[in-house]
């Protein structure tokens, strides 16, 4: 079993791993440590899938997160993730009661830039909202 709160890698750590971005550790009760991005803790609260393995984790433009799941917009993107504000694409789209389009993304993030790499990558179903 792992550890309940994961905690940031330390940036000596990342660095001299060749990592960049945001990475968590765990410990778990067997003495095994796992490092895992921080998209990885990242549960849909409606189907409880995990969107950063499945390639979903994607950042909206507030106006669309608001209609999507009420109070829980973030003020900036640099604001603290509180971790427990997920939705896969097809939950979120269950939510707006329409398909999402490339207008409610926030294109500017790097989050949704498909061209990068990223562990998890970028699911078909999120790349295909983000072409419009």
């Amino acid at each position: 079993m792992l550890s309940p709160k994961p905690k940031p890698l330390p940036s000596i750590i990342r660095s001299m791993l060749g990592l960049s971005g945001q990475w968590m550790i765990q410990k778990a009760e067997t003495g095994v440590i796992t490092i895992v991005p921080i998209t990885f803790l990242a549960i849909c609260k409606d189907c409880k899938a995990n969107v950063g393995m499945m390639g979903e984790w994607c950042m909206l433009k507030n106006s669309v997160w608001k209609k999507t799941w009420p109070g829980t917009a973030q003020k900036s993107r640099y604001t603290k993730m509180p971790m427990k504000h997920n939705l896969c694409i097809g939950c979120i789209e269950k939510r707006l009661g329409r398909r999402l389009k490339r207008c409610d993304f926030a294109l500017n993030d790097p989050h949704n830039n498909v061209r990068g790499k990223r562990v998890g990558g970028y699911s078909r179903r999120l790349r295909d909202r983000l072409r419009g």
